[in-house]
C-alpha cells in the first residue's frame, strides 16, 4: 500500500486516483473532494494546543505506539479503495516554518514498516 501525506488543498487531490484521508480533528471547508477521517491517528486537542515541537513529537509518536502499526496499518487498507493513501492535515508545508504531526507520522512509519512515506507537493 502506497502511502502519501499532504495538505487538505493540494489540488491534486480532486483527481480520484487517490484516497483522501483526513488525520486531523477538524474536518476541512471548501474540499472538491470528500475525504475520509480517521480520527484515531489525529492528534488529540491537548497535543494541538503544545507549542514545543518535541513535546508534541513525543505525545503523538506515544499516540501512535498505543494504537500499534498492525492497527494502524489495518485502518489504512480497510478505507484505501485499492488507491494510493493520502493523509491529510492543514498546514501548508511549503512555508519552512510550518510543521506538523503528519510528518511525524511519516516518520513513525517508515521506522515500524521500512517503507517510506512522501510528502505529495501541490
Amino acid at each position: 500500500m502506497q502511502i502519501f501525506t499532504s495538505r487538505y488543498h493540494n489540488p491534486f487531490l480532486t483527481s480520484g486516483d487517490l484516497t483522501p484521508v483526513g488525520i486531523s480533528q477538524g474536518n476541512a471547508r471548501y474540499l472538491k473532494y470528500k475525504p475520509i477521517y480517521l480520527k484515531e491517528l489525529a492528534p488529540t486537542w491537548a497535543m494541538v494546543k503544545m507549542e514545543n515541537k518535541e513535546d508534541y513529537r513525543k505525545a503523538y509518536t506515544k499516540h501512535l505506539n498505543d494504537i500499534g502499526i498492525q492497527n494502524v496499518q489495518k485502518m489504512l487498507v480497510e478505507v484505501s479503495n485499492g488507491k494510493p493513501i493520502v493523509l491529510l492535515c492543514f498546514e501548508d508545508l511549503r512555508k519552512q516554518e510550518n510543521w506538523c504531526h503528519r510528518t511525524m507520522f511519516a516518520e513513525w512509519y517508515e521506522k515500524q514498516t521500512g517503507e517510506k512515506v512522501e510528502e505529495l507537493t501541490g
